[in-house]
């Protein structure tokens, strides 16, 4: 039970979870729910001894589909939660935006099904957040699961120009790994397919017949890509939901009794394997093709099944399209009284587009403020950072002492490390193995270093620990710091430092003076020790 924690997990767990997911999305949501759960309370020790970050995550994500899937929104949120917080302790990007991604989703559903209007400026702003989040490289199946999730944000949103670009990096960083990621890159084309047959659905709603016409071409085009792959013994299915989405994709354009056949056909194949509203969405394109099929009554009665078949929580667009249909083919089939009606329902849906279309803007702005934010903190990083050693440079020490000159009252202790004999490892070794001493002893202070603490390379050979603690506890330090660097190089190298306590106005001055001299009077005393600043040691004797 354990052994897909252990050793080869980051394969193993991707599969699992693949697995999982597929019969939570296919009827089976209480079984990959149960066995996700049992898998969890089994694996609790191993997953935190090994730190298999991705392998505990996936599992919890598997939880929140399972539990989205039976409608179960606030134990999907807090699961959605649960990846969020497992991922960002860990350290793992790709899973952190899934969670993240995942998390919003269901508040937006949670809203919606409260009747109780979301904050769409947050919403875009943590979406912005969040797709910004997912990283360049990674492992395959976080990064197209997270690609995944921010693009199914988007499209519920209606916002489907940003949501195909995300669901286009699902389709193709799947295919790029089709042993382990074959089924995904079939679903991820699938999802394509119903996205451009929404947008469509919305473009013809408002008179837009040529841009709603290429839409279901993409859509078709999608469908038959997903068909075409071969992905597991579980193709079939999915090649069957590809085939009903290419048929719906035709009910404007193809040969109506062709179109009426496939779709039929379709919905006979799928077989539990429809999402939620597959099957309302098939009758609305049936009804469309039976109409211009010249058969009115039959068309009626698919519109009526495609509105009887929606699920309780279906999404806005699709009640909409199946609602508008209908009405629209009782108008066309002679019900005049009718037409004021969908005449208020175009009306409607003119403005709803336009609403969209404010959001989009709203979301675009966004994801170009997250952009220049993270460049500028960037930016702000780099000119902070020595680019050696990824400690802090002299800009950020100057920094460090200028926000501290307007509080006199507060005292600081300086620690000047010097690295003792650096010369003789260049002859010896050269400069890289100077620059690896350097790179080390970094290291080994920014470990020692509190959070609070700034460590920074003021230039050559040597470094500074600025941090806010008393001269007894900077003694402490110090010492750690000496015995940490003998510890990590050897018989190398080895650190001198000096300490030295004083106000926080004269950081950049005085005290730093005072430990610069303390750390030279460490190296003439044979280098490799501490020594605290003369002007401390007599303060404390008068004390």
């Amino acid at each position: 039970m354990l052994g897909w924690l252990q050793g080869e997990s980051l394969v193993n767990h991707r599969a699992e979870a693949i697995r999982l997911l597929r019969l939570a999305q296919t009827g089976a949501a209480r079984t990959a729910l149960r066995t996700a759960e049992s898998m969890l309370a089994a694996a609790d020790e191993p997953i935190r001894s090994t730190g298999d970050v991705a392998s505990c995550a996936a599992l919890h994500y598997v939880r929140a589909v399972a539990l989205h899937c039976l409608g179960d929104r606030d134990a999907a949120l807090e699961a959605g939660r649960t990846v969020l917080r497992i991922a960002e302790s860990g350290g793992d990007a790709g899973w952190a935006s899934v969670g993240r991604a995942f998390r919003l989703l269901q508040a937006v559903l949670l809203s919606e099904s409260a009747s109780v209007g979301s904050d769409g400026d947050a919403l875009s702003q943590e979406l912005a957040w969040a797709e910004a989040d997912i990283p360049d490289d990674g492992e395959p199946f976080a990064v197209v699961t997270a690609h995944t999730v921010v693009g199914a944000c988007y499209l519920h949103l209606r916002l489907y120009e940003l949501a195909e670009p995300h669901l286009l990096a699902a389709a193709d960083r799947s295919a790029a790994h089709p042993e382990a990621l074959g089924l995904t890159a079939v679903t991820a084309r699938l999802n394509l397919a119903e996205l451009h047959l929404g947008w469509s659905v919305e473009l013809r709603r408002i008179g837009r017949a040529d841009s709603a016409a290429e839409h279901s071409r993409s859509a078709r085009r999608h469908a038959d890509q997903a068909a075409e792959l071969n992905a597991s013994e579980h193709a079939a299915g999915y090649r069957a939901r590809a085939a009903l989405l290419s048929a719906c994709a035709e009910s404007d354009t193809g040969e109506p009794a062709a179109v009426i056949k496939a779709i039929r056909a379709g919905l006979d194949r799928v077989n539990g394997l429809a999402q939620d509203g597959e099957a309302a969405m098939a009758w609305l394109f049936e009804a469309r093709a039976l109409f211009r099929a010249g058969e009115s009554s039959a068309a009626l009665e698919a519109a009526r099944r495609a509105c009887a078949e929606l699920p309780k929580e279906a999404i806005g667009t699709l009640a909409a399209a199946a609602f508008h249909t209908r009405a629209d083919l009782l108008v066309r089939a002679g019900h005049d009284e009718r037409a004021e009606i969908l005449a208020y329902g175009d009306h409607l849906a003119q403005a709803l587009w336009s609403h969209r279309l404010r959001a989009l803007h709203l979301a675009r702005s966004m994801q170009v403020f997250e952009r220049l934010r993270r460049e500028r903190d960037s930016i702000r990083e780099l000119a902070y950072t020595d680019a050696l050693t990824g400690v802090g440079n002299r800009h950020a020490f100057d920094n460090w002492v200028a926000m501290r000159a307007a509080r006199p009252r507060d005292w600081v202790c300086l620690l000047v490390v010097d690295v003792d004999d650096l010369k003789v490892v260049n002859d010896a070794g050269g400069h890289p193995a100077g620059d690896l001493i350097l790179r080390s002893i970094a290291t080994v202070l920014a470990a020692h270093a509190s959070p609070d603490d700034l460590v920074a390379r003021l230039g050559g050979d040597e470094f500074v620990i600025c941090s806010e603690i008393s001269g007894e506890g900077g003694a402490e330090l110090a010492q750690g710091v000496v015995d940490a660097v003998r510890a990590a190089i050897g018989d190398t190298t080895s650190v001198s430092v000096g300490v030295a306590y004083g106000p926080a106005s004269e950081a950049g001055s005085t005290v730093l003076s005072r430990a610069d001299l303390a750390m030279y009077e460490a190296k003439r005393d044979g280098g490799g020790r501490v020594r605290r600043s003369l002007t401390d040691l007599r303060a404390l004797r008068s004390g």
